[in-house]
């Protein structure tokens, strides 16, 4: 586990390197890398290949809540 992290923070430190002193914006740049150490440990492939996988678990989150929303349950009393 611990490979995977450092193998993506030094991905992530090489793309700001390249970026050189342009602005970045460390919350989505956080957010990029804890995926891809998650896709790394758990699917095995990178963020980027992952990131369909992500989308997805997006969607079904978003459709789950909103079809709970819609759920009515019975009202005992």
């Amino acid at each position: 586990m611990v490979p995977a992290m450092v193998e993506s923070v030094d991905t992530m430190l090489k793309r700001w390197k390249d970026a050189g002193t342009k602005e970045k914006d460390v919350h989505e740049e956080f957010r990029t890398m804890t995926s891809e150490v998650i896709a790394k440990i758990v699917f095995g492939s990178s963020y980027e290949k992952g990131k369909q996988i992500f989308e997805k678990q997006g969607e079904l989150f978003r459709l789950g809540a909103k079809q709970l929303s819609k759920t009515r349950l019975p009202v005992f009393g």
